[in-house]
């Protein structure tokens, strides 16, 4: 999606198009917003807000547009994963009970229409500090991940947001340096069987790059392998099994499969961008709260970016 033009908006709450089109005007992006499903076919995106929409009613516009839609949620993360993402191929959703879910959707659109859409800065402020390590190692996690907090202001998060992201970012770094590898001529996983006692060391074309990004309201982490094979399937089906069997872990040798739904129930938003064969980049991002349970009651937004592919 080179470019954008129109956005439907189907909405049954008052004000959203007024804050949508406030938002996309401080941002620069030209587009127009028209309201109602009438103007959703010629689209190029479909903005549904499903927050005062009777389920049958979001069906049916989903069955309809859903290769262009990003949905507006306030449901909470076990109906929006079981009903709206496994059950249709919709890539955006945003928690309508974030700080800014019209600064959301501006993120969603410009990584659409003006590529890359790697890294974390579009998440941040101008003013962040990102540091970024490169993980050749097993044994480098732990380490790495000590010398990424040292950079990250915690003093506006909650008491145990610390523990949060060194876990998340444990999860995600093993994945990455165990799962991620194939052998490049028979495309075979190469480690994903090893036990995790086991201390591989990573060929250059395989390192795992990780970065934390913070500023006044927000924490990033960022996890990004050479291999590009991470599908939405694949996070959609373990996001499943996890959110509805919370003890749920896979009994394979390559040890927990609960990561992904980890990363997923960390974040504010959970954000997966992936070149096929090439790259998957995993991204966390967390809105700063003195209270955990502010922290908990935000719906996670979930986005999946494909680069090189038509359509959202």
């Amino acid at each position: 999606m080179p470019q954008l033009s129109t956005i439907a908006l189907i909405s049954r709450t008052p004000g959203v198009q007024a804050e949508l089109v406030a938002c996309l005007a401080a941002a620069q992006v030209a587009a127009v917003v028209q309201e109602g499903e009438a103007f959703a076919s010629k689209a190029d995106i479909v903005l549904i807000d499903q927050r005062d929409l009777p389920p049958a009613a979001l069906r049916d516009l989903l069955s309809q547009h859903v290769g262009r839609c990003v949905v507006l949620t306030d449901h909470d993360d076990q109906d929006n994963i079981n009903n709206v993402l496994a059950r249709f191929n919709v890539r955006h959703l945003i928690g309508g009970n974030g700080r800014s879910w019209a600064r959301e959707f501006v993120i969603i659109v410009r990584k659409l229409t003006s590529p890359p859409l790697w890294g974390l800065a579009a998440y941040m402020s101008p003013e962040a500090v990102i540091e970024t390590r490169t993980v050749a190692a097993a044994t480098a996690i732990n380490q790495t991940i000590d010398e990424l907090l040292w950079h990250v202001d915690l003093h506006a998060s909650f008491e145990a947001a610390e523990h949060f992201l060194r876990q998340t970012a444990n999860e995600l770094l093993t994945n990455a340096v165990y799962n991620a590898p194939v052998d490049r001529a028979s495309h075979q996983p190469k480690y994903e069987q090893t036990d995790r006692k086991e201390k591989i060391v990573l060929l250059p074309s395989e390192t795992v790059d990780i970065s934390f990004a913070t500023d006044a309201d927000m924490i990033g982490i960022s996890v990004s392998d050479q291999f590009g094979r991470l599908t939405r399937e694949k996070i959609v089906r373990h996001l499943v099994k996890c959110i509805n069997n919370t003890n749920f872990i896979e009994e394979k040798r390559g040890g927990a499969g609960a990561g992904l739904y980890l990363a997923f129930y960390t974040a504010n938003q959970f954000v997966v961008n992936v070149e096929a064969q090439r790259r998957t980049e995993i991204l966390c991002i967390l809105e700063k709260t003195k209270r955990y349970k502010h922290h908990r009651s935000r719906v996670t937004s979930f986005n999946y970016f494909t680069q090189g592919e038509e359509g959202l």
